[in-house]
């Protein structure tokens, strides 16, 4: 179940959505007629990196059929803007937010915990990358799992920046600008930077 939102109305979860089913509606959807593009509401999103992937190349391969794809949210998450970004159009909400700030990792360490309770956890690892056991012997993040940490998320963060770089026509630089220096604060200073079209309400979006 990759994609699961939630009803701000209801304050109910909504149905999540298997990604087969995902991908067979927009295969669809390209073949079908009736339909002239894909409108994506993406102010809640919950997905893993791998499904996000697919969803977005299937949304590549459906705008070959020379049909619109278009994005909203009320507010944009690193995932749900990479999702946005192969769009014709994304459009804000004029009082929304968006995270592009880079992506971090944070670690629970219960060495204490377990000191407190007399826990002596038995331990047995070999190599310093052998990080799995670190948050029952250390109470911090040690410099061989900071470093393993790191590469992996600059890999994902700069394969995330490649990929909206080509789709917005935005440098790599620029966007690594943008995050390093925080440059997003308000809608409006989104919408300055081009990560954005333009700011409208729901609504607006509808009418359009």
């Amino acid at each position: 179940n990759p994609l699961q939102g939630f009803d701000f109305m209801t304050m109910n979860p909504e149905r999540s959505i298997g990604i087969k089913t995902v991908l067979d509606n927009i295969a669809k959807a390209k073949k079908d007629e009736n339909i002239d593009g894909i409108f994506l509401n993406l102010t809640t999103l919950d997905v893993g990196m791998a499904n996000l992937e697919e969803i977005r190349n299937a949304l590549i391969n459906f705008k070959d059929s020379n049909k619109f794809v278009i994005s909203y949210a009320e507010y944009y998450s690193h995932s749900s803007y990479y999702l946005a970004s192969v769009s014709d159009k994304i459009y804000m909400n004029p009082v929304g937010s968006m995270q592009f700030v880079g992506l971090g990792a944070e670690l629970m360490f219960f060495k204490n915990a377990l000191e407190k309770f007399g826990i002596e956890p038995i331990i047995l690892r070999h190599g310093k990358f052998k990080s799995a056991v670190e948050p029952f012997m250390l109470d911090k993040m040690s410099e061989a799992n900071r470093e393993q940490y790191s590469t992996f998320l600059n890999s994902i963060w700069d394969h995330i920046l490649g990929k909206i770089s080509l789709a917005r026509n935005i440098e790599v630089i620029r966007l690594k600008e943008i995050a390093d220096r925080l440059l997003i604060s308000t809608a409006p200073t989104t919408a300055e930077t081009g990560l954005i079209d333009s700011l409208a309400y729901y609504d607006e979006i509808l009418e359009k």
